[in-house]
């Protein structure tokens, strides 16, 4: 049947482009568990390199490290919430971090005030900038636990509670033969990576982080937890006679 010059003819619609094998590798790169998977492996072993051999002689050589970190999150489009920097949900963090954390070393200011280690004094201007020198350096930790590892893990594992899990197990490792810190970081670490995965705010994390790590500097004994050094660093340190 003839149809007429007036009547609508459906157009079928243009094949779409077929994709560029870099176009698809990326996509691959992004959805791929095991590509995930695999990142949270290689990191935890660059950085175990890192500490047990290289970190007395190639004293920046976490920078190539931190370096792919970026170019992952980069490469994957992650933005700052996902990642934890935005500084969103801060207080609902707080609200975990405080029970979960911060009380259960309160003991240990009880212990130091006993034994003489801790006193209620005003802070000078060098202990603020040593105390905001520390924050930093645990911020950079946090961006590398949560932000990077943690968000890799919770890709590959669908369990939030077993990806918790895993990333306590690699911050504890990453803080031996130091039996304080290691034992800290453990149940710290679960705790932290299960309010990241709640909330996703580093910032709040890394508050937590210092303060604690402070209180276990200040309140123990020097010999229990060598001035808070890992790897070799622990060996190498001598209680002062």
């Amino acid at each position: 049947m003839p149809v007429s010059s007036r009547e609508y003819v459906p157009v079928p619609p243009e094949a779409a482009p077929a994709r560029s094998a870099g176009a698809r590798a990326l996509a691959w790169f992004r959805a791929s568990r095991r590509v995930a998977a695999l990142e949270v492996v290689a990191v935890l072993a660059a950085a175990q390199l890192f500490l047990w051999h290289y970190s007395r002689t190639h004293r920046r050589g976490w920078l190539p490290i931190l370096a792919w970190m970026l170019i992952s999150m980069v490469v994957r489009r992650e933005t700052p919430e996902k990642a934890g920097l935005a500084f969103r949900q801060g207080w609902d963090a707080m609200r975990w971090l405080v029970p979960g954390m911060v009380l259960p070393v309160v003991p240990l200011l009880v212990y130091g005030a006993r034994q003489g280690r801790v006193e209620l004094l005003a802070p000078d201007a060098l202990a603020l900038a040593q105390f905001g020198g520390y924050l930093l350096w645990c911020v950079l930790q946090q961006f590398a636990l949560q932000s990077y590892l943690h968000n890799r893990l919770l890709e590959a594992v669908p369990n939030r509670h077993f990806s918790s899990a895993i990333i306590a197990l690699g911050f504890s490792s990453l803080h031996l033969p130091n039996p304080v810190l290691t034992i800290a970081t453990l149940a710290g670490g679960f705790v932290m990576a299960e309010i990241f995965a709640r909330y996703r705010n580093i910032w709040v994390l890394a508050l937590g982080q210092a303060l604690v790590s402070t209180v276990i500097f200040v309140a123990l004994p020097d010999a229990w937890h060598h001035r808070l050094r890992v790897g070799p660093g622990y060996w190498w340190w001598e209680v002062p006679r």
